[in-house]
């Protein structure tokens, strides 16, 4: 199986994230550092790692590839993300290589001439939200 690590701050969780790799190598896996969410890697599950924000990015990139997701939270809250970077490497990679996944319902929005992929919820308004 080829899969795919993601992180949008990589250096706040690269000793997890090695940790991980090195686990899904011995498995007998082919394991990609995705540098961003736009790659055309062939992957066949993609593990994020990081807050909210970075799981429904990372959602709606696996949406568009057709490939399950499992997320690792390095955030304070993790709503969306089902480990923690506190669990052991093996946990995570075994979680990521079951077929235990949840199916989410996702949102298609068309705006304005675009179609948009969101999972959770979707704000609609005049001006766009200040963090």
């Amino acid at each position: 199986m080829i899969l795919g690590l993601y992180a949008k701050e990589y250096t706040k969780c690269k000793n997890t994230m090695d940790a991980v790799k090195a686990e899904l190598i011995a498995m007998g896996h082919t394991v990609l550092y995705l540098d961003n969410l736009e790659t055309e890697e062939y992957i066949d599950r993609i593990l994020s790692f990081g807050g909210d924000g970075t799981m429904l990015a990372t959602a709606s990139f696996a949406v568009k590839k057709g490939i399950p997701m499992l997320g690792v939270n390095l955030g304070n809250v993790g709503f969306l993300a089902y480990m923690n970077e506190s669990d052991e490497p093996s946990q995570i990679a075994n979680a990521l290589l079951s077929n235990k996944f949840e199916n989410r319902i996702m949102l298609d929005i068309k705006f304005n001439g675009k179609e948009y992929t969101a999972l959770n919820e979707v704000f609609v308004g005049r001006n766009s939200p200040k963090p």
